[in-house]
């Protein structure tokens, strides 16, 4: 069975309390747009239009400025099965969060860039692991963390290396009813993905600078693919998720421990972003212009393979060149 994404539009969401991250992400998504591609008419996922919004500030103040909360349907729907006395009524509601989720709510996921075994204390983690307290209360975040860490201990034997994501589901009836990432931006998920095994710092100086490229594009491209494969889940199988996931809130990656320069964060998530979504570009052409981005030899390839790419072969070179030049065709 397939189902149709319950949804007009998707949502990508970078956030940060840092207003020069926020700022930066603006100005490479302006670079973008100077090319023939633009965020409003070429970028789509599941052939739903997709939204780049750039938000300065916390959870609270995300919750204000974008309209998330869940239907109201569903933030009453304990009290109807408790108070109903209609037989009527409550047959016609759905029985199973299940049920009722994935007919009428799509949920939020918040990308957690952690560390290796879990531990949230400290940072943007933590601020999350309070906003995912099932409680309500943002001094029992430790539920949170250890919720996380379970999973890790399930399906990776507690550790899950680095660049590799996780998408982590809170399914209780209390986290429901009760804690702020459900009743203020419909989130029921942590996508989790480890930027460093502990807290570390990655970047030692200029020579890291291509590496850093690499890391947080791949990292984006890995966040994207996971959310992907868990929405080809919903839509063609009907298992193991209870919604369509149409909004994405991501932080910046690698900028606190790990001393990452805010461009290079900013320019490759942005530049992760906009190639991964542009339903313009054939499957083929995606390929060349990551292997582009990232300044890998991929003339190789194009010879030996003899793929037929409409990429312009002129050189791009992240460390120098800005986003709109990785589009350049000479003509």
């Amino acid at each position: 069975m397939t189902f149709s994404p319950p949804t007009t539009k998707i949502r990508i969401i970078l956030m940060d309390l840092n207003k020069t991250v926020c700022d930066t992400w603006l100005k490479h998504l302006s670079d973008f747009n100077k090319t023939k591609f633009s965020t409003t008419k070429n970028l789509s996922w599941f052939d739903i239009p997709l939204e780049i919004i750039v938000h300065n500030g916390d959870f609270d103040q995300l919750a204000s400025k974008v309209n998330l909360k869940p239907k109201p349907s569903f933030q009453h729907y304990n009290e109807k099965l408790m108070t109903s006395t209609s037989a009527a009524l409550v047959s016609s509601i759905p029985q199973t969060y299940e049920q009722h989720m994935k007919v009428n709510q799509c949920t939020t996921t918040i990308v957690s860039p952690g560390n290796s075994i879990g531990y949230m204390g400290g940072g943007f983690d933590k601020a999350l692991a309070e906003l995912f307290s099932p409680t309500g209360n943002p001094t029992n975040w430790k539920d949170t963390e250890l919720a996380v860490q379970s999973n890790l201990l399930d399906g990776y034997k507690g550790y899950l290396t680095p660049t590799n994501a996780n998408l982590i589901e809170f399914k209780t009836d209390s986290f429901f009813q009760n804690s702020k990432a459900w009743n203020l931006l419909s989130a029921n998920s942590i996508l989790h993905i480890p930027t460093m095994r502990v807290p570390r710092r990655l970047y030692h100086g200029p020579e890291d600078t291509l590496d850093m490229y690499r890391f947080v594009f791949d990292s984006t491209w890995e966040v994207l693919s996971t959310l992907n494969k868990a929405n080809l889940t919903t839509l063609h199988l009907g298992l193991n998720r209870y919604s369509f996931i149409d909004t994405l809130v991501l932080t910046g990656f690698g900028t606190g421990y790990g001393k990452i320069p805010i461009d290079v964060m900013c320019k490759a998530m942005i530049s992760a972003i906009t190639i991964f979504t542009n339903h313009s570009l054939k499957r083929v052409d995606k390929s060349i212009y990551c292997l582009k981005f990232l300044k890998e030899d991929y003339k190789k390839l194009v010879k030996q393979d003899e793929i037929n790419t409409d990429v312009s072969q002129e050189p791009f070179d992240p460390l120098e060149d800005p986003i709109d030049q990785l589009y350049f065709t000479k003509h």
